[in-house]
């Protein structure tokens, strides 16, 4: 974690900085950093945030951007950056973007659920088709950890009856002039019955003076202006009114307006109308709203397109009324509190294209029943939730087989994987890790040629790897593990989590656009297909944790875009080919070899000999190098020491021999593990490693020094 908030920083960002490949969080938010962003931050593999906002950074953002497959949240705005935001960038969003950008809404389904840049204004400064907040705005944008330092939005003061409305004379409500009505008792009564007639529950809450529901009548009714709205502006205002009341309003960090008697509501900050006046969207993700969601939200259900409530701390059980605003495309209650079950009112919601209730406490089965009514359903998420039970078979009719994107992940569905999800053939993302689906894998999935992303980790599938799927064709990701691909386990399922066997199929040579492929701990045979080297796109091969046997195959070689490769705990045999000091963008290998104790009898896991290729020298970005417990021989080449930016190298429990190369010691100066134990290696330990200060752990132990 980097930190040089506020400070009076200035220069470029140095482009060293992309070096720090275990970097998860980066401030430097607040400064004066000038030119360019350093295209090596795309290096940054496991950043998860980072503030680069107000600075005075200029240029274009580099595409290698989209590169931060862990990046979670990026903030870029109140700088001169300018051009467009890359696409690649925006392959990485999650959520639902904000359309003050001017331009097309894209998103993916990546982590990334937070992009701010200077893409407001007419023209913008920055083109952005994926931003989730575009600036400027009144304020900057403050990280999260900075939010309980700003003071709150002053609250509107408002008359629980129309006799209280004499009292508010220091309100900061405009004293009407001569010309404008003052509002009587009667005419409460006569806002109460137009209000009643379009209140979900006949107007019962608007009769109590506790209500916010009431509150808001009275704040509407004591407005100056209140004689020139139309009924249609009296509703719509009282509906709003009624959000912002019952979802702690004044305490929101955006509330521009709300509530303010001289403003038009339809320039409250986050509210969208059309050209007659009607409100058509709410956009208020991320905005601090708290309780339960007023069911007057459906008073705007003629006009209300987009309901976009995501990252707040909405509360309900009951949120079927939701099923009646009919006009919706867009229904995001993605990161709340919602608890009950799916409602199957949200059948009504026919004209929906995009529905997000992922990450909330929803309980219950998958009704049978609604997204078949959902013609245009395009994209559902249900991720994160308390769903149980089975996939319904009418999921090949889900959105009349529109669907582009489901992520059911992380919930307890049980139950195989139903084979009519071959009918979604229009599908480029199916996400349905970390549940306790079992059975085979349907071949039927080898139909969904357009599909891109496909993730049925941590469950209980037991079956073989398809050979249908090879004609995936434009598939980027593929993971079948047992676990997270960092080895640690993010759910309690995973003691009893998938069992691939059999083979790696020839026919997986044929995804010339897979990016990632992941098939940790299961029980893959056979040998590595030299097919293999038809993945001429791909960037990470682990097959930690499997039963392969064999060679490397010197076609490992061909893979020239790869960065990870990891095939530690199996059961390979023979050399470690020259080839793979061609992989020259490789940062991790690791063929270890611990003990399997499933594996045939007094097989010791993976058994490489020979001697370490003195190619491997030329992976000049090479952080990790691990080939534990072998039976490598030969000394250590002194090219290693072209290793300049190696944070971890271990060689213990080989047959190397000679002496540890002075060299090494003296030019890797990052390395923060050294694991040489349990060798041959004699002569003078080298002084120079008295020097390397990042140095952490050091293992020599065991050799003939």
């Amino acid at each position: 974690e980097g930190g040089g908030v506020n400070n009076q920083l200035t220069g470029p960002l140095p482009s060293e900085l992309g070096n720090l490949k275990k970097l998860e969080v980066l401030y430097a938010q607040g400064n004066a950093l000038t030119g360019s962003l350093p295209s090596e931050l795309g290096y940054l593999n496991n950043a998860v945030a980072i503030y680069l906002y107000n600075n005075q950074f200029s240029g274009e953002i580099p595409t290698t951007f989209g590169q931060m497959l862990s990046l979670e949240e990026l903030y870029l705005d109140g700088n001169e950056l300018v051009g467009t935001v890359p696409q690649e960038l925006c392959s990485l969003r999650s959520e639902p973007t904000d359309e003050t950008s001017n331009s097309v809404t894209s998103s993916s389904g990546g982590k990334l659920d937070k992009l701010t840049t200077d893409c407001r204004g007419a023209p913008p400064v920055i083109l952005c088709s994926c931003c989730s907040r575009c600036y400027p705005e009144d304020g900057a944008t403050f990280p999260p950890a900075m939010y309980q330092t700003m003071a709150p939005v002053a609250a509107p003061v408002v008359a629980s009856s129309p006799t209280e409305l004499s009292a508010l004379s220091s309100a900061p409500t405009p004293v009407p002039s001569h010309t404008t009505p003052v509002p009587t008792s009667s005419e409460f009564s006569k806002l109460a019955s137009l209000l009643s007639a379009a209140s979900p529950d006949g107007g019962l809450a608007l009769a109590e003076r506790s209500t916010v529901q009431n509150k808001a009548a009275n704040w509407l009714l004591g407005s100056n202006l209140y004689f020139t709205y139309t009924d249609h502006r009296k509703v719509q205002r009282y509906a709003l009114a009624t959000l912002y009341l019952g979802l702690d309003g004044p305490n929101w960090w955006s509330s521009n307006g709300w509530l303010d008697d001289g403003e038009n509501e339809c320039d409250w900050s986050d509210v969208t109308c059309n050209e007659a006046g009607h409100v058509i969207k709410l956009d208020l993700y991320d905005n601090s709203l708290n309780g339960s969601l007023p069911e007057e939200v459906v008073l705007l259900k003629d006009s209300l397109q987009e309901l976009i409530l995501y990252s707040n701390s909405i509360e309900s059980d009951d949120w079927s009324f939701l099923g009646q605003l009919k006009e919706l495309t867009i229904l995001d209650l993605d990161h709340n509190e919602l608890g009950g079950t799916i409602p199957s009112e949200l059948a009504s919601l026919t004209k929906i294209e995009k529905l997000y209730l992922g990450r909330n406490s929803i309980g219950g089965s998958i009704p049978s029943d609604v997204f078949v009514h959902l013609p245009k359903l395009t994209l559902l998420r249900l991720e994160d939730n308390a769903l149980m039970g089975s996939f319904p078979l009418d999921i090949g009719n889900w959105g009349s087989g529109n669907l582009e994107q489901l992520r059911i992940s992380d919930n307890s569905l049980t139950g195989s994987i139903p084979q009519e999800i071959g009918q979604q053939t229009k599908l480029n993302k199916l996400q349905l890790y970390g549940n306790d689906l079992m059975g085979q894998i349907p071949t039927e999935i080898g139909l969904l040629t357009k599909l891109e992303v496909l993730q049925l980790q941590l469950n209980r599938l037991t079956t073989s790897i398809p050979t249908e799927f090879g004609q995936l064709s434009q598939i980027i990701a593929l993971d079948l593990s047992e676990m997270e691909s960092d080895g640690e386990v993010e759910n309690t399922k995973a003691s009893e989590a998938n069992i691939i066997e059999g083979s790696l199929p020839t026919e997986l040579g044929n995804l010339a656009n897979l990016v990632k492929l992941r098939l940790r701990g299961n029980r893959i045979e056979g040998s590595i297909p030299s097919e293999i080297s038809g993945m001429v796109t791909l960037q990470e091969l682990r097959l930690t944790d499997n039963k392969i046997i064999g060679s490397i195959p010197t076609q490992v070689g061909n893979l020239a875009k790869l960065e990870v490769l990891r095939i530690d705990e199996n059961l390979l045999t023979g050399t470690i080919p020259t080839e793979i000091g061609l992989l020259s963008h490789l940062q991790v290998l690791r063929l270890d070899g611990p003990n399997l104790p499933d594996g045939p009898e007094g097989n010791k896991g993976n058994t490489l000999t020979g001697k370490i290729p003195t190619e491997i020298g030329n992976l000049r970005y090479m952080i990790e190098l691990r080939a534990t417990e072998n039976e490598l021989s030969g000394s250590l080449p002194s090219q290693l020491a072209k290793l300049g930016f190696i944070v971890d190298m271990r060689f213990g429990i080989n047959r190397l021999t000679g002496t540890i190369p002075e060299v090494i010691a003296a030019n890797l100066t990052d390395l923060v593990d050294l694991d040489l134990y349990h060798n041959f290696f004699s002569g003078t330990i080298p002084a120079s490693l008295a020097n390397m200060d990042t140095l952490e752990d050091l293992y020599l132990d065991e050799n003939f020094f």
